[in-house]
């Protein structure tokens, strides 16, 4: 994801398997509020909670 905000490699689905584990394990708004990440970075990946849907995603980013 670093290399995805500084622009050193190009933009690839970033998928989090898993949504409910992912939002316990780490707090993203808290992190926003604090300023480690900005609003615009939450854009950079997003959950999905099966196979399925990650291939689904995959397929939407790369028109397959």
């Amino acid at each position: 994801m670093t290399l995805i905000q500084t622009h050193k490699i190009k933009q690839v689905p970033v998928l989090l398997l898993g949504s409910e584990y992912w939002q316990r394990v780490i707090n993203f708004k808290v992190m926003v509020e604090e300023g480690t990440v900005s609003e615009q970075d939450l854009a950079l990946f997003q959950f999905v909670d099966t196979a399925e849907q990650a291939w689904l995603e995959i397929k939407k980013y790369y028109a397959l």
